[in-house]
């Protein structure tokens, strides 16, 4: 048991998604238990307001260290190149710090969302604490697959982030949507995903057709980023000169055509 124990702890320091799926699993576990004993102590509709959903300041050093681990990897596996003004740990920590506080912003509003309606449905059913405690418990938002759902998608952000930093820092132009290309991307052509790889190569800085920068489109996306070392320059428009020559009764004589740049 205690070798199994200190073979998990070496595999999420190895791991950051692993390290990040775990840190979500005991920060939503904590926060069940918390919530729970708050709705306990006096339940009214108003209930969930008082309750301190500031996961922010609760949690966001924790999420940043995760988020700087994933990131290194990704500049790593990337090719990253450091100046000395500019290195993958300035990228990662600016990166790490924006982002958590978002993420964290975003994960307690849904959070807030579904205990408000559990507990609403409670008290106009009438059920009692212990019904509720149950619904908290089977919630999809304090499951541990949630957790590693956002652990899967947030190491994905990191991966396009570290990729787009690295390109640029290598000198490439552009990058590419690569989709898993099997069954389980939509076969319709329709979804985000796929409009994104239809585009091709595309600049650095601009957004694909769907609004991304890159990966993923969605929660579990299994897309990834490529870059394009060189994009192909846009043919220029040419003019054409026409030359018209006449005798002098008007006849058209010859007609020469000279193309040249716009």
């Amino acid at each position: 048991m205690l070798a199994e124990a200190a073979a998990n702890r070496d595999v999420r320091a190895q791991n950051p998604e692993a390290r990040m799926q775990q840190g979500w699993k005991s920060r939503l576990k904590r926060e069940l238990k918390l919530i729970t004993a708050h709705v306990a102590r006096n339940l009214t509709h108003k209930t969930v307001n008082s309750y301190n959903w500031n996961w922010t300041a609760k949690y966001l050093d924790e999420v940043v260290a995760e988020l700087v681990a994933s990131l290194e990897v990704s500049l790593d596996a990337a090719g990253f190149v450091s100046t000395p003004t500019l290195s993958a740990n300035d990228v990662a920590v600016a990166y790490a710090k924006e982002h958590g506080a978002e993420l964290l912003k975003s994960i307690s509003g849904k959070t807030k969302e579904n205990v408000a309606r559990l507990v609403a449905e409670t008290l106009d059913k009438g059920d009692t604490l212990d019904v509720l405690a149950k619904k908290l418990r089977a919630d999809f938002v304090f499951s541990p697959g949630r957790a590693e759902m956002i652990a899967r998608t947030e190491t994905a952000f990191a991966q396009t982030k570290g990729s787009l930093a690295s390109y640029e820092s290598l000198g490439h132009e552009g990058k590419e949507w690569l989709t898993a290309g099997d069954d389980r991307v939509d076969s319709g052509g329709s979804g985000p995903c796929i409009a994104a790889e239809a585009q091709g190569a595309i600049a650095l800085d601009k957004a694909f057709v769907n609004g991304r920068d890159g990966p993923p489109a969605h929660p579990r996306c299994r897309c990834v980023l490529l870059p394009v070392t060189r994009l192909k320059k846009p043919k220029k428009k040419s003019l054409v000169r026409r030359t018209i020559e006449r005798d002098d009764a008007g006849r058209i004589l010859s007609i020469t055509e000279e193309e040249h740049d716009a």
